[in-house]
């Protein structure tokens, strides 16, 4: 892989915490036995000169997202190997708003600014052709093959690059003009499988793929807020942020979690084996324990001062990061990891 500079540092820590034991590991350490064992979160990166908007994971590896947003520092393509963060060389200054990880596989895959698709074989980076300049914002996979991106120009109606939804084969990506929506951008897909296909996008936008083609479930929503995310661990249990609400699609039907009431827009929602992080505004972190079946609402614990745009709950590997938060939109971005409310492993704490 090419690294750009000497690996990432940390943050330096203050003490060590020691976390709970459930099905994923955070920020693995020892545990000096004088200190007392408490959850928490705590910062991953400093001086981090750029903002991180996504992360994905792949059999102990992890991959970050981001960029300037339109200052010189350019594109952030980071990878965690195991044991430290490199910087992986792009070549571009575009900033990157998604990033997806084929499980099992070599397939990496970059989205962002300007139409921009990045594709790593396992050879290198290739800026693949999109056939548009609109903003990518989301991308995922079945498969090498099977591969969608979305995008669009939010709050621009009517333009040719509004309701960018395309399809790489393995060898090349075309457009998909089937899509029942239009005047809309679209912000992040996610599937349970190759034919179980979710889109989210601009004013309350939701459609869903299948083998017999696309349908529109936007009603089932019911809100005007954009949809800014979808993701999910199964067939049956998919969610998706739209303002201050998150829904919760359990096989049949969209509806509202009612257990949570965030102070805040939510930006963001990761599902996994551990349970569900939904991250946003203000510091927001909503953090749902599978073990435990409770909500816990982190929005006032350290770091709060920021706002988070990506989230990830890792599967329990050598990685740094079980549940990761990411911040931004602003440069000296962070990310940060969740503590479970009990003693058990041990993690940084800041």
């Amino acid at each position: 892989w090419p690294v750009s500079g000497a690996p990432i540092r940390r943050a330096s820590v203050e003490r060590w915490a020691c976390l709970a034991a459930l099905p994923t590991a955070l920020l693995l350490a020892g545990c000096p036995d004088e200190e007392a064992c408490s959850g928490g979160w705590a910062p991953v990166f400093e001086d981090l000169d750029r903002s991180i908007l996504s992360a994905t994971e792949r059999d102990g590896e992890v991959f970050l997202a981001g960029g300037s947003l339109g200052g010189p520092a350019g594109a952030a393509a980071l990878r965690w190997d195991g044991a430290r963060w490199h910087e992986l060389d792009t070549g571009r200054e575009d900033t990157l708003w998604w990033v997806w990880a084929e499980p099992g596989g070599d397939e990496l895959w970059f989205v962002g600014e300007g139409g921009l698709a990045l594709h790593r074989d396992g050879a290198g980076f290739t800026a693949v052709d999109t056939g548009t300049e609109a903003t990518l914002y989301g991308v995922w996979g079945s498969a090498a093959d099977d591969v969608w991106l979305v995008g669009g120009v939010p709050g621009e109606a009517g333009v040719d690059d509004d309701v960018v939804v395309l399809h790489w084969d393995g060898s090349a990506i075309t457009r998909d003009d089937t899509v029942p929506i239009a005047d809309v951008a679209l912000f992040k897909v996610w599937g349970a499988a190759a034919a179980d296909v979710w889109v989210a996008g601009e004013r309350g936008t939701m459609l869903h793929h299948t083998a017999a083609g696309w349908t529109d479930l936007s009603g089932e929503l019911d809100t005007v807020s954009s949809v800014l995310t979808v993701h999910g661990c199964a067939a049956d249990e998919v969610y998706a942020t739209a303002g201050s609400e998150l829904f919760r699609w359990a096989g049949d039907r969209w509806g509202v979690v009612d257990e949570v009431a965030p102070l805040g827009l939510m930006n963001e929602v990761s599902c996994g084996a551990a349970g569900v992080l939904a991250v946003g505004i203000g510091g927001l972190k909503l953090r749902w324990d599978r073990a435990a079946a409770t909500w816990f609402d982190e929005q006032l614990e350290r770091p709060w001062d920021t706002d988070y745009h990506g989230a990830l709950v890792a599967a329990r590997t050598s990685s740094e990061n079980s549940n990761t938060a990411c911040a931004g939109p602003r440069a000296g971005a962070i990310c940060a990891c969740v503590a479970p409310p009990s003693g058990g492993a041990c993690a940084k704490r800041s």
